[in-house]
């Protein structure tokens, strides 16, 4: 038996329903089911949904996002988000460059 904080398991269920919503490529509402689980859970993949939900959208806030992931995985965030087809909006930006590097 694997015991699961109460926190990443109700984060878990707002990412589901960001997913959800980024399959209707409504990216607001997938953006705020994202920011609730990123608010609930401790894990970098909640706050990085958030960024790619916020570009795709064309939304304020990426970089703040994006950061936080990395923040919070590290070289595995910055990997996936040098190349990830969600984020590619941002790669010409200085800020991005610089967060990925």
């Amino acid at each position: 038996m694997s015991v699961v904080a109460v926190g990443d398991f109700v984060a878990e269920g707002y990412s589901a329903a960001g997913f959800a919503e980024l399959k209707k490529e409504s990216f607001t509402d997938a953006a705020a089911w994202f920011q609730k689980a990123t608010d609930a859970g401790a894990g970098w993949k909640h706050p990085y949904n958030l960024a790619c939900a916020r570009s795709r959208g064309g939304l304020d806030d990426t970089q703040a996002a994006l950061e936080l992931a990395i923040e919070r995985g590290g070289a595995t965030a910055r990997k996936k988000a040098a190349t990830d087809d969600d984020l590619k909006a941002l790669r010409g930006q200085e800020w991005f460059v610089a967060a990925v590097k």
